[in-house]
């Protein structure tokens, strides 16, 4: 297809419309979800976001070589103080989570910013299947799909 992969993925039942039912990422989310046993949201959000990556990528694979560089979506936290010190500009690019302060896993006051790095010297949990591989896919995915990573991230 000729069209640009963020223009045709824009929801996760894009992301499964495109890579198909018979795709093991997609046939895996549809066997866990259907199953009838309690299942974490981070889980189920992690089993989306695994769909979502491999179709952004379109076939793309990491291959740990030297110089390759890979990339996924970064998320700064600030606190309420924090984000007040912050100019307009600045707050115009952070998103705020719509969570419960009652829920005692809720993120709070917590306000996140989106940011693609590319990780040479951070650390990341969010593990190889959720690399991209470029920057701009990245920060679309981080935007296009916040509220699942928020899930995955804090739930």
């Amino acid at each position: 297809m000729s069209k640009d992969i963020t223009k045709r993925i824009k929801t996760f039942e894009d992301a499964c419309e495109t890579l198909g039912n018979e795709h093991p990422y997609v046939k895996e989310y549809l066997s866990t979800v259907n199953i009838n046993i309690n299942i974490t949201q981070d889980l189920i959000s992690y089993l989306q976001l695994r769909i979502i990556t491999e179709a952004l990528n379109e076939g793309w694979k990491p291959t740990f070589d030297e110089g390759e560089y890979r990339y996924y979506p970064w998320f700064y936290t600030y606190t309420k103080e924090e984000y007040d010190a912050l100019d307009e500009d600045e707050k115009e690019k952070c998103r705020i989570p719509l969570m419960s302060g009652c829920n005692p896993y809720a993120v709070g006051n917590f306000i996140f910013q989106n940011k693609v790095d590319a990780g040479l010297y951070t650390i990341t949990s969010y593990g190889v299947r959720l690399f991209l591989k470029t920057e701009q896919l990245a920060k679309y995915c981080g935007e296009q799909f916040f509220d699942i990573w928020i899930n995955f991230l804090f739930k």
